[in-house]
Parts: C-alpha cells; sequence; structure tokens
C-alpha cells in the first residue's frame, strides 16, 4: 500500500497480537497497530488523527527536503557557471598572449637573421670599438 500511495496515512488492525507482525507493519512505514478488539472508538479515533498529523508532518518534511534538493543543485550549477566563464576568458587570453610571444619571437628571430645577413663587418675605431660608417647609419 505504501507503494501505490507513500503520502498515505496507514493504521494496520490485525487479529493477531504478535510482536513480529506488528514490528514489520511499523517499520515498513504502518503509522500505529492495534489488535481487533482490543480498543474501542475514541482510542481509535485519536489514533487515526495523529496519524494523519504525522503523515502531514512526514510529507511537508518529504517536500521540504526535496526543495532543499533542487535548491543545492540550482546553487552547485551557478556556482559552476560563475566558475567556469571567468576561468574560460582567461584561458582565452593566456592563449591569445600566448600566441603573441610566438609570433614575437618569431619575428625576432626573422629580424636577427635578416640584420646578420645585411651586416658587414663594422670598421674599428679607436680602443677596439667597432664604428659604423656614414652609409651605413
Amino acid at each position: 500500500m505504501r507503494e501505490a500511495d507513500p503520502g498515505l496515512p496507514i493504521i494496520v488492525m490485525s487479529g493477531a497480537d504478535d510482536g513480529a507482525v506488528k514490528g514489520h507493519s511499523v517499520a515498513t512505514g504502518a503509522q500505529d497497530f492495534f489488535v481487533k478488539g482490543g480498543t474501542d472508538g475514541a482510542l481509535l479515533s485519536r489514533a487515526i488523527e495523529h496519524a494523519v498529523e504525522r503523515q502531514r508532518l512526514l510529507n511537508e518534511l518529504e517536500n521540504a527536503r526535496k526543495e532543499a534538493l533542487r535548491q543545492k543543485d540550482l546553487f552547485l550549477s551557478q556556482v559552476a557557471h560563475e566558475l567556469r566563464t571567468p576561468l574560460t576568458a582567461l584561458s582565452y587570453f593566456v592563449t591569445l598572449v600566448a600566441d603573441v610571444l610566438d609570433r614575437l619571437r618569431h619575428l625576432r628571430h626573422r629580424y636577427l637573421l635578416c640584420g646578420r645577413a645585411n651586416q658587414g663587418p663594422l670598421p674599428r675605431h679607436r680602443h677596439g670599438q667597432r664604428q659604423g660608417t656614414a652609409q651605413s647609419l
């Protein structure tokens, strides 16, 4: 019965006064257990009212638990998005900087190769320093 409607309060009334049956009934979701003929109408009425109220509270708790899980999932999703967004931008920026640095290294290398190919020996100036001529400047 619990599987058919988990929100339904259940009270078991049995002809057997068996502790094992009572324990199993309560363990599987019954709110209360009575032996037939061992209770009066007032006690049964009060047990029904209490079972309904307990089940209402259990249903509220279950709904609150589900809502808390939904809110937690939403929060974690938002936090993950907020962390991914700047990290993605930072990753693109680092890639861009690395590409620019690679291009600069390549251009520097080409510049140095061109400079060496076009440069002849500079004449010596006093004190052993090289000096460019007016034509090479």
